[in-house]
């Protein structure tokens, strides 16, 4: 195998080990935005349960003083 050839095969062993570390990382980023973006809603479901039941006790006070 000529030195040109070499260079060439080390150069894309190269590439396709950093598309592979890139793609690993890519993967990384994904699993913890869906764990960021699962933790967010969930906060938000309970805050809007909670403005939901202070709406319900505020609306109950209306009907009741009415």
């Amino acid at each position: 195998m000529s030195d040109l050839e070499t260079n060439a095969k080390s150069v894309l062993d190269a590439a396709r080990e950093l598309a592979g570390d890139l793609c690993k990382l890519g993967k990384s980023w994904m699993r913890y935005g869906l764990a960021v973006g699962e933790s967010s809603m969930q906060a938000s479901a309970h805050t809007l349960d909670e403005v939901a039941a202070a709406l319900r006790k505020v609306g109950q006070r209306l009907r009741a003083d009415g």
